[in-house]
């Protein structure tokens, strides 16, 4: 190999490096724009798929945040990082939370490893993030079967119950409670779920926390009268064995 044939391709090196660096400035904004044959043209021609932007928002965070699924499901089989984040904290998942009717990148997203659970700057997870946005009810259904502390608060000291219960999202509330989502978390201003739905006027919501409020006392009085029952039949099955073996029952006071 001749001196002219390592300067070619050192020159060839550099210009595919170019031609590379020059996809992936672009790409995160074809991600944005909609653009699948764009986002497709430039991943061949070399782009980096997890490139940041000025914000640190990767092309996977932008088709997560605009709901472009084509292109989300594109850049995840193409082993885009789905628990990176931006400079607010926030991933993927948690831009798609946020928006409406993004379920199926969503599931994609938490089918490639993506984490419910992760925090942002604001303290919220995707959970809290998508009920602070268009709260749709399947999208918290999915997040819900996710989420580890489905009771984890906010930096404004509000949980997911707490949110719902002030925003009035009947079909949430429900679906909080059925999950077993605590009734007596407070937030920064001491007050429960309940007391957020008295203060902002949702009657509806006031019901519903209420009667399961009601549920739960009655629940734990029920587990201790069958705790109460199980020692009785207890005591009352050791007495028939001792019957049974031909003692006499201990006098009260008495050792068996």
């Amino acid at each position: 190999m001749s001196i002219f044939d390592d300067i070619f391709n050192v020159a060839s090196g550099i210009a595919d490096i170019a031609k590379q660096e020059a996809a992936s400035r672009k790409i995160v904004k074809a991600a944005q724009n909609g653009s699948l044959q764009a986002v497709k043209s430039l991943v061949e021609q070399g782009a980096d798929v997890d490139r940041c932007d000025g914000q640190g928002d990767t092309p996977l965070m932008q088709a997560a945040r605009y709901g472009r699924t084509e292109i989300a499901d594109f850049l995840i089989k193409n082993y885009a990082s789905v628990n990176r984040a931006n400079r607010d904290g926030d991933t993927a998942l948690i831009m798609a939370a946020r928006g409406s009717s993004r379920v199926d990148i969503i599931n994609a997203l938490i089918n490639r490893g993506a984490s419910a659970d992760h925090t942002n700057h604001r303290g919220e997870t995707a959970l809290l993030a998508a009920l602070s946005g268009f709260s749709d009810a399947k999208t918290i259904g999915v997040l819900l079967a996710k989420t580890k502390n489905i009771d984890k608060k906010n930096y404004s000291g509000e949980c997911a119950l707490g949110i719902a219960a002030r925003r009035g999202l009947k079909d949430i509330v429900v679906q909080l409670i059925e999950k077993g989502a605590r009734l007596d978390q407070k937030d920064s201003y001491g007050r429960t779920p309940l007391e957020v739905a008295e203060k902002n006027g949702k009657s509806e919501i006031v019901a519903l926390l209420q009667q399961a409020d009601k549920n739960i006392v009655q629940r734990i009085a029920n587990e201790k009268a069958l705790h109460q029952n199980e020692i009785a039949r207890a005591k009352q099955d050791g007495l028939r064995k001792l019957l049974g073996n031909g003692r006499k029952p201990p006098k009260p006071g008495q050792a068996a």
